[in-house]
């Protein structure tokens, strides 16, 4: 990790551009970072790293302190969901890792033993109620019989981030029911 300080104003070594880029960075803390690169600020000052190895950081942006402009995406398994009403679900995803294989052959993903299950929501439900259009683009009142908006299957594989302390990943919901 590299601590960013201003350098004496005398510095023999571009003391002043030194001290303009610092202020730069720290005026704005919009660095834009990509993977392997993050930027943080914390009470003892702003900080740019190197991350070894990006998808096992998983970082949770708190605010101010400690906050990361760098999101973590990472592929994870929905293990379970419970029904938080309203067409909404909150699921427990865990991380997977991509095995030597190729291609979509069985395995080709395996849980990640050093990665805890969490709490995740998906985006795709967040504007979702008991009536009207659903964030799949279906609107409830013309579905017939016992027609209905579903929670994303357990097993299947998603694409999620972290953002803040939670989870989020996207999956259309299905819709399912019986025929009469």
């Amino acid at each position: 990790m590299i601590r960013l300080v201003h350098k004496e104003r005398t510095a023999k070594v571009t003391g002043d551009d030194w001290n303009r880029l610092v202020d730069l960075l720290n005026s704005a803390l919009q660095i834009k970072t990509g993977p392997g690169l993050e930027s943080r600020y914390n009470s003892s000052g702003y900080y740019i790293s190197l991350i070894k190895h990006p998808l096992d950081q998983i970082h949770a942006n708190t605010g101010s302190e400690g906050t990361s402009s760098a999101s973590m995406v990472f592929v994870g398994e929905i293990t379970a969901y419970s029904s938080l009403g309203s067409n909404q679900w909150e699921y427990t995803l865990q991380r997977q890792r991509k095995a030597d294989t190729t291609g979509y052959n069985p395995g080709s993903w395996q849980h990640d033993s050093s990665a805890d299950a969490r709490t995740a929501y998906n985006l795709s439900e967040y504007m979702n109620s008991d009536v009207g259009v659903q964030g799949n683009g279906v609107d409830l009142a013309n579905l017939p019989g016992s027609f209905d908006i579903m929670p994303v299957p357990v097993g299947t594989l998603v694409l999620a981030i972290a953002a803040k302390n939670e989870w989020w990943f996207q999956y259309e919901n299905a819709v399912d029911g019986e025929c009469e």
